[in-house]
């Protein structure tokens, strides 16, 4: 533990955690009185930053959160907006394919499947409504055009960082493979 570690906490009750060869695992019991008294334990996880695959999952962290955000922003942008957007994404999309063949065997395919799948959810984002959205809503106000839900401002609240404006709806189908790829058996990046 200590300086040289990034932790991921969360609570575990009765199946076994997936633990990858690069992290580092620390149990210790705790009592929730109310909840499940000494039922419950807290497990630490935290990346190896030692490990030689530490740096490929950060990379591939980096990759996912760009490509999130250009999703995020493609959500309350008009058609033109999306599709210079979508050209962004899609090297993005290739480093990550290539990221996933050279560092993360012998669940390259699975990953490399999802990142298809998270390049047509976002190229779908991208030609919504046929390409004809002209309204911009990258102010945080109003409603969406394509589905009417209403857009999202998320304050950031630290100083250097943009608020996270999107309309959740026309996002959820991509944030699934956002989530799916941070998984232990993908790119592993919920450790960070």
């Amino acid at each position: 533990m200590g300086s040289r570690a990034v932790e991921f906490y969360f609570l575990h009750q009765s199946k076994p955690p997936i633990v990858a060869k690069n992290l580092i695992k620390v149990i210790k019991w705790i009592d929730l009185c109310e909840i499940h008294p000494g039922k419950l334990k807290q497990e630490i996880v935290m990346l190896d930053l030692d490990h030689h695959q530490t740096e490929h999952i950060f990379r591939a962290s980096g990759l996912k959160d760009a490509v999130m955000k250009y999703g995020q922003e493609m959500s309350v942008s008009p058609s033109s907006v999306r599709f210079d957007l979508l050209t962004k994404c899609t090297p993005l999309f290739e480093r990550m394919r290539s990221l996933a063949a050279d560092h993360f065997a012998p669940d390259a395919d699975h990953i490399i499947s999802l990142v298809n799948d998270y390049e047509r959810a976002i190229t779908d984002l991208a030609n919504l409504s046929s390409g004809q959205i002209t309204e911009d809503h990258r102010d945080g106000e109003g409603y969406c055009p394509v589905c009417g839900t209403r857009i999202t401002r998320v304050s950031a609240r630290v100083a250097g960082f943009s608020d996270i404006i999107v309309c959740r709806t026309c996002s959820e189908p991509y944030m699934e493979f956002q989530i799916m790829l941070a998984a232990p058996e993908a790119f592993a990046t919920m450790f960070i």
